[in-house]
């Protein structure tokens, strides 16, 4: 029997996809404030060292 659940890492390549999506909308929005865009940014950047983590984490077993 396998366990549907979500690996740290899946959750974060979950998370990064989400705010690579939200940061794309949020950079094609005109009305978009640049201090908004920043801090979404770093929350992306953030995202990707997480899931690059991951990645190693589980590439090394």
């Amino acid at each position: 029997m396998t366990k549907n659940c979500a690996t740290p890492y899946r959750e974060s390549l979950i998370r990064l996809i989400a705010l690579r999506l939200r940061y794309r909308r949020a950079y094609s929005n005109p009305s978009a404030d640049v201090t908004d865009l920043a801090a979404l940014l770093s929350e992306v950047e953030a995202a990707e060292r997480d899931v690059e983590r991951y990645e190693q984490k589980y590439a090394h077993g």
